[in-house]
């Protein structure tokens, strides 16, 4: 009796080039169950302040230092007079920003959350609001993909143009 070899079209040698191609545009956030979905926080330093006369190449932090100390939606003369008489603004920005908010301690804010992008801008009434340093403190923890609650804040990642929404899985 002779055997033959088993020939089959699934059996592939693994270091050849994969034939097989998947693309995704991700979940529609609308099929998913409400248990799954958990709670959405809206980042957007836009949503505080809406001056024109800020250019985007501007370093962002010395302003929203200035209206973190003087209060949202004053006149740009006015942060402009208290962040020329202010030494250190990105240390003490990294200080109030270090340690979590009352709200983000208050709503026991989880360790990871996925970043949402949004192409167009309807998602500004798509989730929470948080307080102006709520969203400094998140936006400065967001990368690309991912919110890390633990992880060391980057002033780097503060922009008025950044906009994004995190959604944590299963919160409340």
């Amino acid at each position: 009796m002779q055997l033959k070899p088993v020939t089959s079209d699934l059996i592939h040698n693994m270091s050849c080039r994969s034939r097989t191609t998947v693309n995704s545009r991700g979940l529609d956030r609308n099929i998913l169950p409400a248990n799954l979905t958990g709670s959405v926080t809206n980042l957007s330093l836009n949503n505080f302040y809406f001056d024109k006369e800020v250019p985007e190449t501007d370093d962002p932090v010395p302003l929203i230092y200035a209206m973190l100390m003087l209060g949202e939606n004053k006149k740009i003369a006015t942060y402009k007079k208290y962040i020329k008489d202010c030494d250190e603004v990105h240390d003490k920005l990294l200080n109030l920003i270090n340690e979590p908010s009352q709200e983000v301690q208050n709503d026991s804010l989880p360790a990871v959350g996925v970043v949402l992008q949004f192409m167009d801008k309807s998602f500004r009434k798509f989730g929470k609001q948080p307080s102006l340093l709520t969203a400094v403190y998140m936006m400065a923890r967001c990368g690309e993909n991912v919110f890390i609650r633990d992880k060391n804040p980057l002033l780097s990642r503060l922009s008025f143009s950044r906009e994004t929404a995190v959604m944590f899985i299963g919160g409340k």
